[in-house]
């Protein structure tokens, strides 16, 4: 008997994970996402034409959430950690009003996940609680990110290397409206690197006539 649930269980896992990546793809025809089989998809929303796995921990707290803009980049192995925190601060760490005196929930959420539209997030990354990434940051390959991080700038690590842009070009991106791109004008400069000589006409392709 043990044997045959041993031969079993890897094809139950693997069915129940693409009934459940089915059902997510139902819901998200608007990108290009697959999630884990653990991720709670009650309290994950992706925005259009973002892609990658989303591996996303939760804990239970009414505070946890995880919002992902339009057109992000999310690379494989990143971790969504939406709670589950411990309050150091404590005589102990250990979260003895949960697991012993079983009086009260005790992981700690510090709020939602945003990730704000534009974003890449590199290979091995993980993103803790309560953290907003900014339209258009770059998270570097095995980042840990436990504070905000500004649009437009590069993360690695666990601090701010630098902007992609300087800010006169930044202020002209926060212009567009990734929720509604005209991605058929944007073609003919969708390989070419942005300056302050053409922005101006990268935006402006960018943007539905009304």
């Amino acid at each position: 008997m043990i044997l045959f649930r041993a031969l079993i269980s890897p094809f139950a896992s693997k069915y129940l994970q693409e009934r459940r990546n089915a059902k997510w793809r139902k819901a998200n025809r608007h990108n290009l996402t697959t999630i884990s089989y653990n991720s709670p998809m009650n309290l994950i929303k992706v925005g259009k034409g973002t892609y990658g796995h989303i591996n996303a921990h939760f804990y239970g707290s009414k505070k946890e959430g995880l919002n992902i803009g339009n057109f992000c980049s999310i690379a494989g192995n990143v971790d969504f950690v939406l709670g589950g925190e411990h309050n150091y601060k404590r005589a102990s760490n250990y979260p003895y009003p949960e697991l012993t005196y079983h009086t009260q929930y005790d992981a700690i959420c510090k709020g939602p996940i945003t990730v704000e539209d534009d974003v890449w997030i590199g290979f091995g990354a993980i993103i803790l609680s309560g953290v907003t990434l900014g339209r258009g940051c770059v998270v570097g390959a095995g980042s840990v990110v436990a504070k905000d991080i500004p649009p437009y700038a590069i993360y690695a690590g666990n601090r701010i290397l630098k902007y992609r842009f300087n800010q006169e070009i930044i202020t002209r991106l926060m212009e567009i409206d990734f929720n509604n791109v005209n991605i058929k004008n944007y073609q003919k400069y969708s390989q070419s690197e942005i300056t302050e000589e053409n922005v101006n006409a990268i935006v402006k392709s960018m943007r539905k006539k009304e």
